[in-house]
């Protein structure tokens, strides 16, 4: 199954006030980038922080939590291209 399908089945994604729906069990994904950018007019960096934090507020347990907390950290400290 694509990740647009699982998105648009899956009943942890979630669809912002712009329409565009986001999977918060998939990992983060330029598509989704570009997808919110355009809907929404907002930058690449604020699409990445709303995906965070819709992601955060629907964290069921620790180890979900855990990898929140290591994906977060990955971008944080990601060496800039």
């Amino acid at each position: 199954m694509k990740k647009e399908e699982a998105a648009n089945n899956n009943s942890n994604s979630i669809a912002t006030s712009g329409g565009v729906r986001v999977c918060l069990a998939c990992a983060w994904d330029e598509k989704y980038a570009q997808q919110v950018q355009g809907q929404l007019k907002i930058t690449k960096n604020q699409a990445r922080r709303m995906f965070e934090i819709h992601k955060f507020a629907t964290l069921r347990n620790e180890e979900e939590y855990k990898i929140f907390r290591l994906e977060v950290k990955q971008r944080l400290y990601a060496v800039p291209k």
